[in-house]
């Protein structure tokens, strides 16, 4: 079970909210499915995902973003590479437990 968290709130911008939040794993994987891409490249290059989760405490994740990061993947590929990410996160998560 994760522990509580603060929400993540997605902006597009500084000052622009998407109306779109996640407050555990499960959620943020289905938010970056379906939050404008301007919001993903946003906050991963701000490493607010990473801050997010290193407060869940899951470090491999926040390694595994910050090599997405360095990758400078854009639009569709970073999509595709941050969902099948944390996705294959969760699912090793499910099998310890």
């Amino acid at each position: 079970m994760e522990k509580e968290i603060k929400p993540f709130y997605f902006f597009n911008a500084v000052g622009d909210y998407s109306g779109i939040l996640a407050c555990s794993l499960k959620e943020f994987l289905e938010a970056i499915r379906k939050v404008k891409i301007e919001s993903i490249e946003f906050h991963l290059y701000r490493d607010d995902f990473q801050k997010w989760i290193t407060d869940m405490g899951h470090k491999k994740l926040v390694n595994e973003l910050n090599k997405i990061k360095k990758s400078k993947l854009k639009e569709d590929k970073l999509r595709t590479k941050i969902i099948d990410t944390v996705s294959s996160f969760l699912n090793k998560e499910k099998k310890r437990k």
